[in-house]
């Protein structure tokens, strides 16, 4: 019985872990994903690099520079002047997103920002998706 109980901790954090980083791999490829269908000479940062989003604490990083700089200002020099129509270009959202991914590692929020991370990522995917299909409409 003693033995059942020390393998569930156990199953647990393994649970958590590969949560973690299934969710690391798939915002790493939506940023490789957002950033090639940019031409060239918009892109402020090569997508190759997104691969390193996989490692949680330089994902956390790349949150910050990528989602809240980098990407928004790439999408508004490929829109042009059509960058209006889309507000900030996720700028702001991808700021708090960022923010959100910081106060992941407090212990006391963690599960509702592990919440507010998954909503706020849900919503700036869905509007880089609309940015991207102009992109491709053009």
């Amino acid at each position: 019985m003693i033995g059942r109980l020390g393998t569930l901790p156990t199953i647990a954090v393994i649970s958590v872990i590969a949560i973690i980083l299934l969710l690391n791999v798939l915002v790493a490829w939506f940023h490789y994903n957002a950033l090639v269908v940019l031409p060239p000479e918009h892109r402020r940062f090569a997508p190759v690099w997104m691969w390193l989003m996989i490692i949680p604490i330089v994902h956390t990083v790349f949150i910050w520079i990528i989602s809240a700089f980098k990407l928004p200002a790439s999408y508004r020099s490929a829109l042009g002047e059509n960058a209006h129509r889309f507000g900030s270009c996720n700028q702001r959202l991808g700021l708090a997103w960022a923010i959100v991914a910081t106060t992941l590692f407090l212990p006391v929020v963690d599960i509702l920002s592990f919440v507010a991370y998954v909503v706020l990522m849900i919503i700036y995917w869905q509007k880089l998706n609309k940015m991207q299909k102009y992109l491709l409409q053009k």
